[in-house]
């Protein structure tokens, strides 16, 4: 094993390598992939299948790159690569525009070793679902000696060489580690001891970012071109776009894994409020007190976009409102934050016609098919979770119904009681109200 590792680092670094939130490949003099990441396999269109890619020459999925102009021409030429657009075409055969962060070491004028990350250039303010995480342990178990200390050498140089902003946050805040750019773009290069060590909160300039970004890390979700604004040692800001995923074990947070990217152009701020996470707000058995404090912290959090999530439908509700306006306003301010379909029906409209409905992506079959799921019928293909909340209007029996697809969890505890006290809110409005059966949303 390489003699600046002992094996706990080692496996902190091949993580951080396997299972970061963009493609990370490291190239050798001549253009072969000698490692790639995950997201490496996943953009070349052969994820969990290294051997299409590693040992090949990344002209096979980048054919511009070596081309007059291309990124690593301009690399090689002495030119710097920033935010470099290029277009990889995956073994399938489908195209993906990407942005190239690349840097190399070189020897006699040659560049001898190249590290290139990419991102992808027409979704980079899309949301990202969590994808499973490869365990370090088992693959390093599965390598010779010399293997683990070649492996040690491409991941030490991977870190901290690294052509973005790399660093990695333990479960207290600290940094426990970062590499050369993030130090020198911060402006702590000469003294890292004013970094490394310190909360993570210390070096950004909005609280209610660091917050809502531990807050989704924590609670499991990856950020994905995430804005922020960083604070130099001389007090300069800094805009920056982060990619991060969290690690965990035994559900227990271990540390980040995060990319700091130069902000090239505006990016979007996150919604005011997203959807609530009810694993934040309940404690894992047997974790430590540290990871449940976090927990806890994101379940304020996310209580925080529930009461934003209710006063919108309060204001959809307001009394000299148009009653089934307001009903179909909820609904739709109900979709996406609590589910991807959502009706409300009325006494004799149950079976027959919805009194309001809304409907996100990714579910099939009809709205009547997916009511019958919700009564006890069939699942349909797409569908994950149902919930119904009944409520009175004085004259007669209402429902709020809501249904999940498959792509989100099912509801949970939190939900249920956001769910109830909607219906709560939905009674108050239609109780003895104006009448509220005219004009029905066909089923």
């Amino acid at each position: 094993m390489h003699e600046l590792y002992d094996a706990d680092i080692l496996v902190e670094l091949y993580d951080f390598f396997l299972n970061a939130p963009v493609a990370y490949q490291i190239l050798d003099d001549e253009g072969v992939v000698l490692l790639a990441n995950d997201a490496a396999l996943r953009l070349a269109g052969c994820p969990g299948e290294p051997r299409r890619l590693v040992g090949g020459e990344l002209d096979s999925i980048d054919p511009g790159a070596s081309a007059p102009g291309g990124w690593l021409a301009e690399l090689r030429a002495g030119r710097s690569v920033v935010d470099f657009p290029s277009r990889v075409r995956s073994l399938d055969g489908s195209d993906s525009d990407v942005l190239v962060f690349a840097n190399a070491t070189r020897t006699d004028g040659e560049a001898a070793a190249t590290r290139c990350v990419m991102v992808p250039a027409d979704d980079r303010f899309a949301t990202q679902r969590t994808l499973p995480s490869r365990a370090a342990e088992p693959l390093l178990d599965a390598m010779t000696e010399s293997e683990r200390a070649r492996l040690a050498e491409l991941l030490e140089d991977a870190f901290d060489n690294a052509p973005v902003g790399l660093h990695i946050v333990g479960p207290d805040g600290l940094v426990k580690r970062a590499n050369r750019l993030e130090l020198a773009n911060l402006g702590y290069a000469d003294r890292p001891q004013d970094y490394l060590g310190h909360h993570i909160a210390e070096f950004h300039a909005e609280q209610a970012v660091i917050d809502e970004m531990l807050e989704s890390l924590v609670s499991g979700r990856p950020l994905v071109h995430y804005p922020a604004t960083l604070k130099r040692s001389d007090g300069e800001r800094q805009s920056v776009v982060i990619y991060s995923t969290p690690r965990f074990d035994d559900g227990d947070f271990v540390n980040t894994r995060c990319f700091t990217l130069p902000q090239a152009r505006p990016a979007p701020r996150p919604a005011a409020f997203g959807w609530p996470h009810n694993d934040a707000a309940v404690e894992t058995a047997g974790a430590n007190p540290l990871t449940s404090a976090l927990q806890r912290m994101a379940g304020r959090r996310q209580a925080e976009s529930s009461l934003g999530f209710l006063a919108e439908a309060s204001k959809a509700l307001a009394p000299r409102r148009d009653r089934q306006a307001g009903v179909q306003q909820v609904c739709e301010l109900a979709v996406p934050f609590l589910a991807d379909w959502c009706a409300v029906e009325i006494d004799g409209s149950k079976g027959g016609d919805f009194l309001a409905i809304a409907r996100g992506f990714g579910l099939t079959g009809s709205d009547a098919l997916i009511r019958q799921y919700v009564d006890g019928g069939a699942e349909p293909a797409a569908v994950a979770d149902r919930l119904a909340i009944a409520f009175e209007t004085g004259e007669a029996a209402g429902r709020l119904l809501l249904v999940r697809g498959k792509h989100r969890e099912g509801f949970g505890p939190a939900d249920v009681a956001l769910a109830e006290e909607l219906g709560r809110r939905l009674e108050a409005a239609l109780w003895h109200g104006q009448p509220v059966t005219a004009d029905p949303v066909s089923g």
